[in-house]
């Protein structure tokens, strides 16, 4: 039981930590979005409406993964990349 209530608190922390972030970049709303989608080509979709571009283009979900796979700027970002290389790792064994 206590490894079930330290993973509701793990997950209550990464809950409030992006109702309460305040995306004022590129790279913030790409890991607030990712924060709430979890896909980096939705995550890419909801940019391109924001009207973010990389250079003269739209963004890709390349761009989005290199953004989620830099240094931590932030907690939310610590908390998403962990969420994301995990996804990418289980992604490859399927």
């Amino acid at each position: 039981m206590l490894k079930q209530k330290k993973e509701i608190i793990r997950l209550q922390e990464y809950v409030d930590t992006a109702e309460a972030y305040e995306p004022n970049s590129f790279e913030s709303h790409c890991i607030m979005y990712y924060a709430i989608l979890g896909n980096v080509n939705e995550v890419a979709k909801a940019v391109n409406q924001k009207g973010y571009k990389v250079g003269n283009r739209k963004v890709t979900s390349n761009d989005v993964s290199s953004v989620l796979k830099g240094n931590p700027k932030d907690k939310l970002h610590g908390i998403v990349k962990k969420i994301f290389t995990k996804n990418k790792k289980k992604n490859r064994h399927l």
